[in-house]
C-alpha cells in the first residue's frame, strides 16, 4: 500500500498518467539524486511530513518516491545489477553469502531475526569484516556492532 501511494504521490507530482502496475523496485540501495529530492520536498514536504508516523500506517509513503519521481520526470532510470537479499533469521546461510557469493549487492536485512540475531551478529560482524577488511571512503568511524 504505502508504495503504491509513493507511485501515486510521484505520478501526481510530475504530471505522469498513473497506471496499474508501477515501477519494481528492488530491497536494496536506492541511488538517488540530490536535486530530484529536494524537488519533491518543495513540491510535496509538507504532504509528506503528515504521512510520517511512528509506526507504519495505510496512508505513508516510502523512500520509492523518489526514484519513482525521478524516473517519470527522466532523471532515473530501471537498472540491473547483481543483488541478493538475506533474512538473517538464517545465519549460517547469510555467512555463506558473505564468504561466497560473486554478487555486488547483498542486502542482509533482519526481519524476523529478532531472537537469532543476538546469537550471530558477532559472527556476521566478523565475516563483514573479513571481506571487506578496508574502510570505505563514505564511512565516518568503525562501527560498534560487535
Amino acid at each position: 500500500m504505502q508504495c503504491r501511494n509513493s507511485y501515486d504521490l510521484a505520478a501526481d507530482l510530475s504530471n505522469t498518467r498513473k497506471s496499474r502496475q508501477y515501477f519494481y523496485i528492488k530491497h536494496s540501495m536506492d541511488p538517488m539524486l540530490k536535486s530530484v529530492c529536494e524537488e519533491v520536498h518543495r513540491k510535496a514536504g509538507d504532504r509528506i511530513m503528515r504521512a510520517c508516523t511512528k509506526f507504519r500506517e495505510p496512508f505513508n509513503y516510502t523512500q520509492y518516491l523518489f526514484p519513482d519521481y525521478a524516473i517519470m520526470t527522466a532523471r532515473g532510470c530501471i537498472g540491473q545489477y547483481s543483488f541478493k537479499y538475506v533474512a538473517l533469521n538464517d545465519i549460517p546461510y547469510a555467512l555463506n553469502m558473505l564468504k561466497t557469493s560473486q554478487v555486488k549487492i547483498i542486502c542482509l536485512n533482519d526481519s524476523g531475526a529478532v531472537d537469532s540475531f543476538g546469537y550471530g551478529r558477532g559472527m556476521v560482524k566478523r565475516a563483514m569484516d573479513a571481506k571487506f577488511p578496508e574502510e570505505s571512503r563514505y564511512e565516518n568511524a568503525k562501527s560498534d556492532i560487535g
